[in-house]
Order: C-alpha cells, then structure tokens, then sequence
C-alpha cells in the first residue's frame, strides 16, 4: 500500500462524509428532519465516503481500482442529476488523474483514454437528452474538450516533472528487471552447488559406512585382535600382553586379517576400519 493510496482514501472519505453532512443539514433545512433521514443521496455518499476509506488500509491492488472507479460513478450520478453540474466532469477528471497515479494507464493508454471520453461523451448526451435533446450532442463534446483542455493544461504545466517521472520509472523498472535475472542467475548457482554438495555428502556418508568384516570371513579372535591394533595400537607383543595371547598368535590373526582384507600393513588396516565400531567383545 503506497502513501498516496492511503492519503486518496483519506481525503475523499473526509470530504465525502462533509458532503454527507452538508446534504442532510440543507435537505432538513427545505423539507424537514425526517425527509433528510428519508433522502437516499444523503445514505448513498455516505456509504460511498465508507467504501473509500477502506481503501486507505487495504493492501490489495484492488483498493485502487475501486478508488478510481467510485469517483467515476459518483460523477456520473452528478451528471445525471444536473448535466450543467462542475461536480460530474470535476470528478470524471480527478478520476483519470487516480488512474494515472496508480499506474492504471500504463499499458494500452491510448484504447483507454479513448474509452474514458466515449463514455464522458456518452452519459453527457444521455443525461441532457430528457432536457434539450437538440443540443445534447453538442453538450457530450463540450465535456470531452472541457477535460482535455484540463489535461492539455495540467501535461503543459507539469511537463517536465512528468518527463522526469517517466525516466526515473523506466530506470527503476530496468533495475528491478536487473535484479530479477541477477536473482535467478543465483538461484541457479545455489541449485548447482547444493546439488554438487548433496553429492559430496553422500559421498562421504558412504565413506563414513563401516566396513563389513563378516564379509571377508573375519574370525572373532582376529576381531579383538584388530580391535586391540585399531583402538590401541603398538607392537605385537604390546597387543598379545593386553589380550592375554601369545605373539605368534597375534603375528598369525595380523597376517590371515591382512589377506582377507587385501593390505600389506597396519597402518592400511586402521584406515580402512576407521568406521567401524567396537564393544568389549571386539566384534564390529
């Protein structure tokens, strides 16, 4: 929701519901209390000042829609209620002017300023036709050149803020486009490397599996043994101390554990069990 959305709702609803009070106050004053409360322009710009003001605090692109259209339909009720009214073709004006503001116009403005005035044109030659149907037509073209002659004027004065406006719009636009394909550049980059680093993980988790001694035909007493290697290390005869066994017995279990594991020395062994897990058993 932009300022200028909120401060348009804020404003209309505020003169809208002045004008309330002012028909209800001008209506009692001519008929009566009761014929005001029974008047239904008094309740219709009232309700129309309430529909604006919640326009002020949505976030929705529809609340600036509806604060270009209600001025549009607020005019053409002025119209029909008095063709020779300033009020209609005053609202029709500030209803383009919105409309321009919010961006509305930006594609196909030429269909839709020709739209807007066929229809100022239009309901212009309808609500003066019940009066002087002769010159009805010659009323819907006053209209239409009234409003351009406003428009030709507000574009002759605010020129070069318009110009300015137009280049600074088309840079931001270029910019958010920039930075658009700069974020999907990126965001393939980051699909790339965390596809790349999902590989390297699993890798690694595959690494990280225990290697399968049952596999290879290891024996329970050559476990312990390589238990005892892998955990604690040191020479042969430190290993048969620590498990109660001869040296030769470990000097057998490391020789038969190296063919079945397909290494020449210890130190291949260790890293090729680094995985696996021991309990007191010794069995992985």
């Amino acid at each position: 929701m932009s300022p200028v959305q909120r401060r348009i709702g804020y404003l209309f609803a505020s003169v809208g519901f002045a004008a309330a009070a002012v028909n209800l106050l001008s209506i009692a004053a001519g008929a009566g209390f009761v014929a005001a409360l029974q008047d239904f322009r008094v309740y219709l710009v009232f309700l129309f000042s309430l529909l604006i003001l919640f326009t002020a605090r949505l976030r929705f692109g529809f609340a600036r829609w509806v604060q270009t259209f209600l001025p549009l339909l607020v005019g053409t009720i002025a119209v029909f209620d008095d063709y020779e009214s300033v009020y209609g073709l005053g609202l029709y004006a500030v209803s383009f002017i919105i409309a321009l503001k919010h961006g509305l116009l930006r594609r196909g403005f030429k269909l839709k300023l020709g739209v807007y005035l066929a229809y100022i044109f239009i309901t212009v030659i309808l609500a003066s036709a019940a009066v002087d149907p002769d010159y009805s037509i010659g009323r819907g073209i006053n209209a239409v050149l009234y409003l351009l002659l406003v428009g030709i004027l507000l574009f002759f004065i605010y020129a070069d803020e318009l110009k300015k406006y137009v280049a600074f719009s088309r840079r931001q636009t270029a910019y958010i486009r920039r930075l658009r394909r700069e974020q999907k550049r990126k965001s393939r980059q980051f699909q790339e490397r965390l596809a790349d680093l999902t590989e390297e993980v699993e890798g690694y988790r595959k690494e990280a599996e225990p290697f399968d001694l049952d596999s290879r035909g290891i024996t329970a007493a050559e476990k312990r043994v390589l238990r005892a290697l892998i955990l604690y290390g040191g020479s042969n005869v430190e290993l048969s101390q620590r498990l109660g066994i001869s040296r030769s017995t470990v000097k057998a279990h490391l020789a038969s554990i190296f063919d079945k594991m397909g290494v020449d020395n210890r130190w291949a062994l260790i890293d090729l069990c680094r995985h696996n897990r021991w309990d007191d058993e010794g069995e992985a």
